[in-house]
């Protein structure tokens, strides 16, 4: 039973923090997650969230550790959905898990900070050069997103991250190619590719 009341609480913490911090920036973000509860979550987006954090919880050493972890997941989770739907990451949405980043490699005793600002400046290069090669073929918000989720994540984590998810991605894609072949141009977010590699990393972690 504690699991699914820490489980409620990160998830309506974040619901919270989303909602607030994305009225109070600008139309954009308030349009996309006006709509996001206008439309309401789904019962298989829900026990999809349930079920994943069912399993992080059996895989992490700690109460206080599974409360930062399902924080993070929560607020993957909401960013996930609204790129799915809408094809976008918001900026104001991205500040909350920078904030919350830098709060959890302070409080984490099992991060080194150092580490972490390293990795956070060399993959948000990294990323944003790739984005800009690729001339958008990965977005710049997917770009922000890795480079803040440094700040969560060791400089194994972020790099398997990495990985992990632009290997889903690919394969992901080629199952489209060949259900689809006419469609080469089809848009697939890399947002929740990015969310489930960190949640196989705390898996393996």
């Amino acid at each position: 039973m504690k699991i699914y009341v820490v489980i409620l609480i990160s998830f309506l913490l974040s619901n919270i923090m989303f909602y607030l911090l994305g009225f109070k920036k600008n139309k954009n973000v308030k349009k996309s997650i006006a709509e996001l509860y206008k439309s309401k979550l789904s019962i298989f987006e829900i026990a999809v969230f349930v079920v994943i954090n069912s399993f992080l919880y059996h895989y992490t050493d700690n109460l206080k550790m599974f409360f930062i972890r399902t924080t993070l997941i929560s607020l993957l989770f909401l960013i996930s959905i609204i790129d799915i739907r809408k094809k976008i990451i918001h900026d104001s949405i991205l500040y909350i898990l920078f904030i919350l980043g830098i709060v959890n490699m302070f409080i984490n005793k099992n991060m080194n900070h150092k580490t972490c600002l390293i990795s956070f400046v060399v993959i948000g290069i990294l990323m944003v050069a790739i984005s800009k090669i690729t001339k958008g073929g990965m977005g710049l918000g997917d770009a922000k997103l890795l480079a803040i989720l440094a700040l969560w994540l060791d400089m194994y984590g972020i790099i398997s991250v990495c990985l992990l998810a632009s290997f889903l991605t690919g394969f992901v894609g080629a199952i489209f190619l060949i259900i689809d072949i006419k469609n080469k141009n089809r848009e697939i977010p890399f947002s929740p590719f990015i969310s489930i590699a960190v949640f196989l990393v705390f898996i393996m972690s």
